[in-house]
């Protein structure tokens, strides 16, 4: 997200949300969306925090 937002001529990015009940846990902060539109974060690096309980208590 943050690339595309970096390209002047860039449209339509495809993404994938929601698609385990667990998703939105993942970072902190949450994606904010917005009428069909991803804020892009302003916080340092790529904007979120990683939750790594969440990700081990879903990973194989």
């Amino acid at each position: 997200m943050q690339v595309c937002a970096a390209i002047p001529n860039f449209s339509i990015l495809e993404y994938a949300y929601g698609e385990v009940p667990w998703r939105a846990g993942l970072l902190s902060p949450a994606e904010h969306f917005d009428e069909g539109y991803i804020h892009v974060p302003d916080a340092p690096g790529l904007g979120h925090g990683f939750n790594e309980s969440v990700l081990r208590k879903y990973s194989i």
